[in-house]
């Protein structure tokens, strides 16, 4: 029972869940195991009032959702309601 146990914790592990492909680990704050992945960066616009996504929605710059990626690439991690952070590169790149 207690390997059962010790297996299922090791399983359930965030620092796993929370692994961006790259290898850099998703903040536990902009996660719950499963929500966030890379954003194909030639879908992300950005324009003279934040980053525009394909379904419409625009966050502005200044939003605190908004973080440095550690790659250069795009990571979104949202929900079914919201985004909950997005990973963007050096703007202009």
């Amino acid at each position: 029972m207690n390997r059962l146990v010790l297996f299922l914790a090791l399983c359930a592990s965030p620092a796993a869940a929370h692994q961006a492909a790259s290898g850099w680990a998703y903040p536990p704050s902009c996660c719950s195991q499963n929500d966030c992945r890379e954003f194909p960066g030639e879908r992300m616009k950005e324009t003279p009032r934040g980053y525009l996504f394909p379904s419409g929605l625009v966050l502005p710059y200044a939003d605190d959702r908004i973080k440095p990626s550690p790659d250069g690439k795009f990571h979104i991690c949202q929900n079914r309601l919201r985004v909950i952070c997005l990973f963007v590169p050096p703007r202009g790149v």
